[in-house]
Order: structure tokens, then sequence, then C-alpha cells
């Protein structure tokens, strides 16, 4: 998002690490403005490297959460 919207999120390009992505962005996630629009963007966490990365993540209980229901249907 950082390279596509570079004038919206010029940090976010930056960014190497969840812990990183975590302080830059501490609610989860960004609006982008995008053709006269807003809309909202969440940063999860791939679900095929969710459980290697979870504990690299701060705060996002939720998404936890919410794969465990996917998971369980």
């Amino acid at each position: 998002m950082g390279a596509c919207f570079p004038e919206q999120f010029p940090k976010l390009k930056t960014v190497r690490s969840f812990s990183e992505l975590d302080t830059l962005y501490p609610e989860g996630g960004a609006n982008l403005l995008f053709e006269g629009k807003t809309i909202p963007l969440i940063f999860l966490t791939h679900p095929a490297l969710f459980y290697a990365n979870a504990a690299r993540r701060k705060g996002f209980e939720w998404e936890l959460n919410l794969l465990s229901t996917l998971v369980q249907g």
C-alpha cells in the first residue's frame, strides 16, 4: 500500500516488521482516500503465517479470535 499510495502512506513503505507496523498503526488499520471515497484498511497477518507471527503482533487478539471463528466454522 505504501508503494501504491505514497502520498497517503509515506512511512508504510519503510516498515520491515510487525512491530514497526503495529507501532505506526496501533489501531490496526488506516483509512485510504480513493476516488473521493474513504475506504477502511485493516492490516491482517496472512493466515498461512499467522501462528508463526502472532507472537510478534501487539494488541491483535481480535485477529486471533476472528481466525479461530473462521477455522471452527
